[in-house]
């Protein structure tokens, strides 16, 4: 892949409509860092990409989501819907190319930072329209502050197949825990950094210092995804296809576990052995208080190594003992499905999910499948929808409790919605054309409660009639005012899961 490096001056930006995809290099860093930084595809999503990438970079930072920042054509990037993904890559982050630069060259963000978010980026090399070929690419983990500025990758991985991705941030904001493919055994040192690929793109958990130093492999078996940190910090959980004693043969189902922070003690919590029909637990969260584990799974509801009835996923919680098991949820009707993320309310007492069940609570989908925010008691009693949209062409989803527990966030018809914790006072807090989809994604309150950080994806026409996708990580406060970009990608964009750094 041939690449063509220019300087960004201090705060100049490149308008040129040929500038060209590739190196930024700050003119203030005297020993020349360059980074080639690119996306991946969202879950589920891929893209082929139609001709050369090229870059440009906005000087200002300072529109709001009612005035959306102009955005330099980046050179007739199109992008189709349809892509044969590498299938170990496909679980990353949202597609797309980005330069990003550094020092005091760095396009300037909106004032005010309240934390620091991680999140993930990556690079990928898609074929022309008509070549039949995957995509491949690799991604990083980066930070950044919340008023724009410290944009700054922890991970440094260049080879493509290879990436990493599901940075989550340990209880004393210390250290991050995330998902990579690159390959540790027997490639010394043992590093992200390294220019290996996993065979097959096979997974594990790793863990590293909030500055990116001691990055370290937890499981070196593959088949392991969703890290989350108990909430005292000890212990991460993780999905794993592992066998039941640890070893590493194919076939398995994916279960549960659990292992001290260091890496030792690995133990399932969950037991599906080896079954001819996959089943899956996947989008675990720990409880606040520590004592329980929610998940998704599409086991049987009797417990047995068995898919349950037409596939369907249910809500499952599990002591953090392994003890307890027991589904919260107990649909069997056909295409009714449950999106991640669930997530706990603050006091350890309820669930939060996006659901397309009947809104009449019976075990059926609701007329037109649109998906709906629901909570639960922990011990699943009170189930109950706290949006009642009906609209086939509308949905709620990705639900986030506010740090005292009183609001929830969610997306719905392309906008960030609050409400309070019994579904009343619903109310979009942005106010954005609902043509295209997704505009919004992936809203995350910070630590105290001010602020929230999303992506926002502004999709703009092209003059061949495609659509350019640019998310960017964008903050406004909790009264949905102030809404100012955080990051700055002219094409392409970010992605992934963002995470804001506990206590800020």
């Amino acid at each position: 892949m041939a690449v063509l490096p220019f300087i960004l001056q201090n705060g100049s930006s490149c308008k040129e409509p040929h500038c060209h995809r590739s190196l930024f290099v700050s003119s203030e860093q005297p020993s020349g860092v360059r980074f080639v930084t690119t996306l991946q595809p969202r879950r589920g999503r891929d893209f082929y990409e139609r001709g050369s990438l090229k870059v440009c970079v906005a000087s200002e930072g300072t529109s709001s989501l009612a005035a959306k920042p102009k955005r330099e054509d980046a050179g007739g990037v199109t992008k189709s819907t349809f892509c044969i993904a590498l299938a170990a890559l496909v679980l990353l982050v949202p597609f797309g190319r980005y330069g990003e630069e550094t020092g005091k060259g760095r396009v300037p963000g909106p004032h005010g930072a309240t934390g620091t978010i991680v999140f993930t980026l990556g690079e990928w090399d898609c074929p022309p329209r008509g070549i039949l070929r995957p995509c491949y690419g690799h991604s990083n983990i980066w930070l950044v502050n919340s008023d724009g500025s410290g944009s700054r990758p922890l991970t440094r991985i260049s080879a493509f197949q290879c990436g990493s991705d599901e940075p989550v941030w340990s209880p004393s904001g210390t250290r991050i825990a995330f998902t990579s493919t690159c390959a540790h055994q027997d490639v010394p040192p043992k590093t992200p950094y390294s220019e290996a690929a996993a065979i097959n793109g096979n997974s594990n958990i790793w863990v590293m210092n909030d500055d990116g130093s001691n990055a370290t492999p937890l499981t070196e078996i593959d088949g392991n995804r969703d890290p989350v940190w108990s909430p005292d910090g000890k212990k991460i959980a993780f999905s794993s296809g592992r066998a039941l004693d640890g070893n590493d043969a194919a076939g398995w189902n994916a279960n549960v576990w659990v292992l001290n922070s260091d890496g030792s003690g690995a133990v399932p919590l969950t037991r599906l052995a080896r079954s001819i029909r996959f089943v899956g637990s996947y989008g675990i969260a720990w409880s606040p208080g520590g004592s329980k584990l929610a998940f998704i799974s599409d086991r049987a509801l009797d417990g047995s190594n068995a898919q349950n009835t037409n596939e369907i996923t249910n809500i499952w919680v599990v002591n953090a003992d392994g003890s307890g098991l027991v589904p919260l949820t107990k649909l069997t009707a056909a295409h009714t499905y449950i999106s991640e993320p669930v997530v706990w309310s603050p006091d350890s007492h309820k669930l939060a999910l996006s659901w397309n069940r009947a809104l009449d609570s019976t075990d059926a989908v609701e007329p037109g499948s649109p998906s709906n925010i629901w909570v639960a008691n922990a011990d699943g009693s009170g189930l109950k929808p706290l949006t009642r949209i009906t609209d086939r062409f509308i949905s709620a989803s990705e639900p986030d409790w506010s740090p005292d527990g009183s609001k929830l966030i969610f997306v719905s018809n392309n906008n960030i919605w609050v409400m309070n914790a019994d579904g009343s006072g619903a109310k979009p807090l942005t106010n954005l054309p609902a043509k295209f989809s997704p505009v919004v994604f992936s809203p995350v309150w910070s630590p105290d409660g001010t602020k929230i950080a999303f992506q926002y994806t502004d999709i703009v026409e092209s003059t061949d009639s495609g659509l350019r996708k640019t998310p960017n990580i964008w903050v406004i406060n909790a009264d949905g005012s102030g809404a100012t970009p955080v990051t700055h990608w002219q094409s392409g964009g970010v992605g992934g899961r963002l995470a804001w750094r506990p206590g800020q």
